[in-house]
């Protein structure tokens, strides 16, 4: 899909939850996870929601970024903003969580921490590799849409099932 719009259908789906259940909110009432990646913060649709949701006070609805400084074609920070992205998030009112997004169990301690996050939306930067383990692929940006050919593929699982 278009970049951003996730962002804009997970703060729709937040503001329906809290219509449907309102102050009876419990833990087990349902949330919204969005995940996205950091080049989409160059839309300027995801600044909207997210202004949207703080100010909606949307604490039902977590934003995992994934943080790994590439986007299509090039790195992020040689086509965006050089302002630290989670300064700029937190100006906009945002909760901001940061875990190395490579350790499932730092991103799973993060989520639990964001359910208590309140009164706003929390943000879980994600600080990842991209192409982790696969040393010709790790953090080169051709390889953020790439498809390996079958001799790349062989020599990435070779690469891979030695982690």
């Amino acid at each position: 899909g278009s970049l951003g719009q996730g962002v804009s259908f997970a703060v729709g789906q937040a503001i329906s939850i809290k219509l449907k259940y309102g102050e009876r909110a419990q833990k087990e009432t349902p949330r919204v996870i969005c995940l996205m990646s950091d080049g989409e913060l160059q839309e300027g649709q995801v600044w909207e929601a997210f202004n949207f949701a703080v100010r909606r006070q949307l604490d039902n609805l977590t934003f995992m970024i994934d943080k790994n400084r590439i986007q299509i074609g090039n790195y992020v920070s040689q086509v965006s903003s050089s302002i630290r992205m989670e300064a700029k998030l937190e100006a906009f009112g945002l909760h901001v969580l940061e875990v190395e997004g490579n350790d499932l169990t730092k991103v799973r301690q993060a989520l639990m921490k964001a359910r208590e996050v309140r009164p706003v939306p929390c943000v879980i930067v994600c600080k990842t590799t991209a192409g982790k383990g696969v040393t010709f692929m790790e953090n080169k940006p051709e390889w953020h849409d790439k498809v390996p050919n079958r001799q790349e593929m062989e020599r990435a699982l070779v690469e891979l099932t030695k982690i």
